[in-house]
């Protein structure tokens, strides 16, 4: 009697164990966990390979054709993929670089379906195509490969063209971090020419530069003191101050809507000249209209007298940066002084190393380029006929606890500076 009740015991256990590996063996064959480890540490390291590729780049990624739909969440640098309405999911890690936004943002991928065969006549849906001769003689409908495309500018990567600006630029890989940067002291100057000094022409110039010392009390605006006499002489930089944030007209013959910062080729080159990337970077928003932007090198041994950057020779201290902001070539409508202001504190607190602080994603600077009237000019018929195109516009900040000193200075309007014709 205890024999059967054994023997029925192994039988029933022996049930129980192939009934666990029928279940098993049901979920591995069905479970999408290999798929979506596979794809995350694919997707992983294309998004690595894409942050630190030179340059402005677009590229489009074909996942794994999964049958349900898919969510690609991109956020902390990494990538979670998980089966939409599921909690469980699989990611894995990518380096970002941090002179570009971090990555923040999810993809939806819809079910992809498996292929059809056609009756006669039936026309395939908007998102297949026919493998066959043509859909009214039946075929085999396949649906279209789902991809994701990253936009690659200077400033960020993102899966949406319309968010980024394809002239931002990349910048030099340099630590520039400091922890006590918000205990710096910070110098404006302003370098207009005579004439234009207070004119309504240079109206956006000196009200930016004063809203960057009124919205920030880091940005502390002490006496205005004009300057007197011919040149670009500088009553003096403080000697404590750590930037130097120079707004005016270079007196450059560049085309109107052109923004352009210029830096002294000296010994703080490279720190420079990612201040300047990052400045060009955040006033171009994706929603900032500028004819171009350029990083222009000032030799100091080659400017004329009478040229306005030969403010850079005023520095007073060896360890001071010195970048000098010119978007004298727009108009004072052009110019949105408060989201403009916004930027430019954001790029100077990511020079010293704060990187949480939200874009400005409105306009900055607003450009287009204005059709111009053609002559009309009979032209013979040579059979055809041309269609004329419209011509437009390339689409595309940080402080101190001590006292900011505003420096009015005048120069001098003639002649021109003399600047090199190069990119840093």
């Amino acid at each position: 009697m205890h024999e059967m009740y054994f023997l029925m015991f192994q039988a029933i256990l022996v049930m129980l164990v192939v009934l666990a590996l029928l279940q098993y063996t049901n979920n591995v064959a069905t479970d999408l966990g290999f798929e979506k480890r596979f794809t995350s540490m694919d997707i992983s390291l294309l998004t690595t390979a894409i942050y630190y590729a030179p340059g402005t780049l677009t590229h489009s990624y074909w996942p794994i054709d999964f049958l349900v739909p898919m969510d690609f969440i991109f956020a902390d640098s990494a990538v979670d993929i998980m089966e939409r309405g599921q909690e469980l999911h699989v990611f894995y890690w990518f380096l970002s670089d941090m002179n570009i936004d971090a990555l923040d943002d999810t993809v939806k991928l819809n079910a992809h379906r498996l292929p059809r065969e056609l009756k006669a006549g039936e026309q395939p849906a908007a998102d297949e195509f026919v493998l066959g001769s043509w859909f009214s003689s039946g075929g085999l409908a396949l649906h279209r490969a789902q991809n994701i495309t990253y936009y690659k500018t200077g400033r960020q990567v993102v899966f949406d063209k319309t968010k980024a600006n394809p002239l931002q630029q990349v910048c030099p890989v340099v630590n520039t971090t400091d922890n006590m940067w918000e205990t710096k002291r910070f110098f404006i100057a302003k370098v207009l020419p005579d004439a234009a000094g207070y004119s309504d022409s240079a109206l956006h110039v000196n009200r930016l530069a004063q809203v960057i010392s009124a919205k920030y009390p880091q940005f502390q605006l002490g006496l205005s003191l004009p300057a007197t006499g011919s040149g670009s002489a500088v009553g003096a930089i403080p000697a404590d101050a750590s930037l130097v944030l120079i707004f005016g007209d270079a007196q450059a013959e560049r085309e109107a809507g052109s923004f352009i910062v210029y830096i002294p080729v000296d010994g703080k080159v490279l720190a420079e000249r990612k201040l300047a990337c990052l400045l060009i970077n955040d006033v171009l928003t994706p929603k900032a209209d500028v004819f171009y932007a350029q990083i222009m090198p000032a030799y100091l041994d080659s400017l004329k007298p009478d040229s306005p950057l030969r403010v850079f020779k005023e520095r007073s201290n060896p360890d001071q940066l010195l970048v000098f902001i010119d978007i004298s070539k727009f108009a004072n409508d052009q110019v949105d002084i408060d989201n403009t202001a916004d930027a430019i504190y954001r790029a100077i607190a990511r020079f010293y190393g704060i990187y949480d602080l939200p874009g400005v994603q409105g306009k900055t600077l607003s450009f287009k380029v204005q059709e111009q009237e053609q002559p009309q000019v009979e032209v013979p018929d040579f059979g055809g006929e041309g269609e004329a195109g419209e011509g437009e516009g390339a689409d595309g900040a940080a402080g101190g606890q001590g006292q900011n000193i505003l420096t009015e200075i005048d120069a001098t309007k003639e002649g021109s500076s003399t600047d090199a014709g190069g990119v840093v």
